[in-house]
Order: C-alpha cells, then sequence, then structure tokens
C-alpha cells in the first residue's frame, strides 16, 4: 500500500499493470507512478510524472502505466495515457513517444514485444512499432480490425504466436508476421479507369471514351477521368496522385478522390500522357498510364 513516509512506497493503491523482467525485477505500474522492485519484492526505485519536467529529465511518459514490455535490447517499454516510455536502465536513458512521432494516440494500453517488434493498443487504432528504429506501423479498421478504439487489459500472446487484442467491439486475432509493413507491403489494387470528354456539340455533356489512345479535338478541351482502386477496405484507406504530362508542372494530391476533372486543355498539337498513382495504407505506389495523343 502507499506509504508517505517512504519514498519508495507503491505511488498508488491502484495497480494497473504487472511485469517481470528478463533479469527478474519486478515492475508494477499504477495510476500515479511506477515502482521497481527485486525478485526478494524489496523496492528499488519509484518513479512519477511530473508535467513541470521536460520529457529528458524523467522516466514517464504520463501519470499512469498501463502496460509493462521488456524489447531484445532489455528497455523497459511503458505505455502511459499520455505516451509511451522506452526506458534503458543499464544507460538511464529514456525515449518518449507521442503522436508527434508517429503514435496514432497518447494514450496508450500495452506494450506487447513479439521479435523485434513492440505491438502497443491505443484509443486510436493498433501501432506496430519497429524496436531498432522506432518506426511506427498503424492498424485501422481497413485492415480489418473490428474497432479503432482498444481497450484496458485486453492483450494477449497465444501458445501458437497469433496476437488477441481487446477493441470495444469485440476483439481481433491474427499472425503478426502476416501483419503488412515495410518489410513485406501489400501490393497496389489494380485499377479501373473511365475517360470523358465534354462534347461541345452534345451541350458540354459528358461522353465516355472507350479506345485508348483518343483523340482530342481542339474544340473539345474539357476532358475528366474517374478512376477507382479495386479494393475490398474503406475508401478512404486508397490514396491517388494525378498528374497530365504536357499540362501539369507538378504532381496533384488528391486524396481519395475519384474523378480528375481538367476544364481547359492547351490547344496545342501536343501528346498528353495521363499518369495516375495509387497507395494503401501499408502499401507502396504503383503508377498508371493513359495516353492522349
Amino acid at each position: 500500500m502507499p506509504d508517505p513516509k517512504t519514498h519508495l512506497s507503491l505511488p498508488h493503491y491502484r495497480v494497473r499493470a504487472l511485469y517481470e523482467d528478463s533479469t527478474g525485477n519486478i515492475w508494477v505500474g499504477t495510476s500515479l507512478g511506477l515502482l521497481l522492485l527485486n525478485g526478494q519484492g524489496d523496492a528499488i526505485q519509484m518513479w512519477q510524472y511530473n508535467s513541470d519536467v521536460i520529457d529528458s529529465e524523467q522516466v514517464l511518459a504520463g501519470k499512469g502505466v498501463r502496460g509493462i514490455g521488456e524489447d531484445l535490447q532489455g528497455r523497459i517499454w511503458l505505455a502511459t495515457e499520455g505516451g509511451l516510455s522506452i526506458y534503458d536502465q543499464e544507460r538511464g536513458n529514456v525515449i518518449i513517444l507521442r503522436e508527434a512521432d508517429g503514435l496514432p494516440s497518447n494514450a496508450t494500453y500495452c506494450a506487447l514485444p513479439v521479435g523485434q517488434y513492440m505491438w502497443v493498443s491505443t484509443l486510436h487504432r493498433l501501432a506496430r512499432i519497429n524496436t531498432e528504429n522506432l518506426q511506427v506501423e498503424s492498424y485501422y479498421n481497413s485492415d480489418g480490425v473490428p474497432d479503432n478504439e482498444f481497450n484496458f487489459n485486453a492483450w494477449h500472446q497465444l501458445t501458437d504466436g497469433r496476437l488477441a487484442f481487446g477493441t470495444l467491439s469485440g476483439f481481433t486475432l491474427f499472425a503478426p508476421e502476416l501483419a503488412p509493413g515495410p518489410e513485406q507491403p501489400r501490393p497496389a489494387p489494380p485499377l479501373q479507369i473511365q475517360t470523358y470528354i465534354y462534347d461541345e456539340k452534345e451541350k458540354g455533356s459528358p461522353v465516355l471514351m472507350q479506345n485508348e489512345p483518343m483523340v482530342v479535338s481542339w474544340q473539345n478541351n474539357h476532358i475528366a477521368f474517374e478512376y477507382s482502386a479495386l479494393h475490398f477496405g474503406a475508401h478512404d484507406s486508397v490514396r491517388y496522385d494525378a498528374f497530365l504530362q504536357g499540362d501539369d508542372s507538378a504532381w496533384n494530391s488528391v486524396g481519395s478522390q475519384h474523378l480528375e476533372a481538367i476544364p481547359d486543355l492547351l490547344p496545342v498539337a501536343t501528346d498528353f500522357t495521363f499518369v495516375l498513382k495509387i497507395v494503401t495504407d501499408n502499401g507502396r505506389w504503383k503508377q498508371f498510364q493513359f495516353y492522349l495523343p
């Protein structure tokens, strides 16, 4: 129990996390700080968060410690409501990660180590962090999790290696080695594209063009491209960049928009190439070209 007579007392009676590290020490996370015990139960050190102290001079990223894990380098990862602390006890170094560093949310719930990665559930999505370079990958509804909001004390690694995480809408169970990331990105999905010319003879109504390449006369200088990646995830998980060679001077980032209209194509005798790049979350860019002679 908390004892105001000693600085090595339990910081708060509400204990939220317990973890035995590779040396046999016991880490106790509470609602108001962290206590370290040796294997015999003797208190070694206690830490609390101080909002008046800069991050580089304290161990905790927030007041309450909700989850504790250890990486292959022996560093202790502390999930708090204010971010994620990575504590190297041997060197006395601390790294604090927050949303500005790529975390999907400062409110973190767990630190579950799997090989060179640390899995961290948060208030807004699931994160996988490379413990070597601290690169963060986030996973959303569109990746198959039932809800973007995860929960307290709801994570586990099964004996077969699969990970389970509880959310506000059920739980997700998956093999971590199959999760997409930079080391094994998903291939870009195929693309469906249609081209329209706004025919002046038809009072500006769009006419679907079937042939490729297609010829555009100087009278009909209003064209549009409608496109969609054949992707079964959420439509906003696919992003597009568009560029019309011969007319544009730079790429246009159009996000999840599915239509690129060009109302005033330059009336010059030249060839144009409409170039589209697509990418999905955790994927890579794939480029498509459509020619307009």
